[in-house]
């Protein structure tokens, strides 16, 4: 937004600079170059915030949303809710094996095996799914309008399926193929939960799966 007025007033620059307009220009000062220029630094200004926005909400290492922006995405739709029915179901997604990968391999090779992952877990994703990186190994999926029970599970699944699938990396210039696996913890918004204790419970699930063995799902 550039500010092009017949008001000559510096104070009401100001004023519209703090409420978000890139430029402000009276007609008096104003010619065709002096307007072409605040345009086109408007436009470069706006494109760098833009992507430093962007670079707040997103895990640098798998360009997943981070947990920032799923705590701000999941109370959004807690109060969607709060208005109208809506199903909020919550993943949580810990790996399998990825700790022997580090330690076998080194940790470039399992920062290769997340950015994979995460690949993995965004591919044929539905538009109004919400995937995290919440930290480490774990992931959160935030499942809205997903029912009943059977769709989550045949979805959880489906992903189950492709992250077993064999992951590539390369260590010290040699090609390797690697496997993981998940264990997957689910829970539901019964209406009163705040999106920290929606995922203390889907972590609580996912830690039963991990008692059951590789690739289990629990549901509480």
């Amino acid at each position: 937004v550039i500010v092009f007025t017949g008001v000559d007033d510096e104070d009401i620059g100001e004023k519209a600079i703090k409420l978000g307009a890139e430029d402000y220009i009276s007609k008096a000062q104003a010619n065709s170059a002096i307007l072409s220029r605040a345009i086109s630094y408007a436009i470069e200004r706006h494109t760098l915030l833009t992507k430093i926005q962007q670079q707040v909400w997103l895990d640098a290492l798998t360009e997943l949303p981070n947990r920032s922006a799923l705590f701000q995405y999941h109370t959004t739709q807690i109060n969607n809710a709060q208005r109208k029915p809506l199903s909020i179901n919550v993943v949580m997604l810990d790996l399998d094996g990825f700790k022997e990968i580090n330690d076998d391999f080194g940790h470039q090779a399992g920062d290769d095996v997340l950015i994979a992952v995460a690949k993995r877990l965004n591919q044929n994703k539905r538009s109004a799914d919400f995937i995290a990186r919440l930290g480490g190994d774990e992931f959160i999926w935030v499942l809205v309008e997903c029912n009943p029970v059977e769709k989550v599970l045949a979805l959880l699944e489906e992903k189950l399926n492709l992250i077993n699938q064999p992951i590539s990396i390369i260590v010290n210039n040699k090609p390797h193929e690697v496997h993981v696996g998940a264990s997957i913890g689910v829970t539901t918004w019964h209406g009163e939960q705040t999106p920290q204790m929606l995922i203390n419970m889907a972590d609580k699930a996912m830690y039963q799966s991990k008692s059951k063995g590789k690739n289990s799902i629990s549901i509480l």
